[in-house]
């Protein structure tokens, strides 16, 4: 079983994806406990984008080995190629829950994020001369993105030189 498995996977990376699923397909008959088995069949449902199935033949090795964080990682993936984020997210927390440090899921996590509409940045200068005075600003920004297409920015930068009255510049 292991060389016939080694074989499915190499038929997979070389390319032979309809082979590799049969393949694949009668490990799964012979050997039905192997995790490893199932998510080589995942593989192959997505390298054709049959999300759907990979998600299902990860479901099995999730259910073999629950323990194990990789299959919870590649089940999560397919789930975020599906667009069902809650589960994805779910998946991920649970790989943290049992591996705090997995870089893996966090970024996962940081993908499911949805992206930044408004951007508020606020911020202060002091730069010291030895030939003058001290130069002070302050400045603040809005970028805020309503639409993929459409997006507003407004920002304004406030200064103050030695001995002047505050002046302000508006773009």
């Amino acid at each position: 079983l292991e060389a016939r498995a080694w074989q499915a996977r190499l038929l997979l990376w070389s390319g032979r994806v309809k082979k590799a699923e049969s393949r694949f397909l009668s490990l799964t008959r012979d050997d039905p406990k192997d995790p490893d088995i199932w998510q080589g069949l995942a593989s192959v449902y997505a390298r054709q984008g049959r999300w759907d199935d990979a998600v299902s033949a990860l479901g099995h090795a999730v259910e073999i080995a629950p323990a194990r964080t990789d299959l919870r990682i590649a089940r999560a993936q397919a789930l975020r190629a599906l667009n069902r984020p809650e589960e994805a997210r779910e998946e991920f927390l649970t790989v943290l829950k049992t591996n705090a440090s997995s870089e893996e899921a966090k970024r996962g996590l940081l993908s499911l994020r949805p992206p930044l509409k408004h951007e508020l940045r606020i911020g202060t200068d002091t730069d010291l001369f030895n030939y003058t005075g001290a130069y002070e600003s302050q400045w603040v920004s809005l970028v805020s993105h309503w639409t993929p297409h459409w997006i507003t920015a407004v920002g304004g930068d406030f200064f103050l030189g030695t001995g002047s009255a505050p002046r302000g510049v508006w773009g």
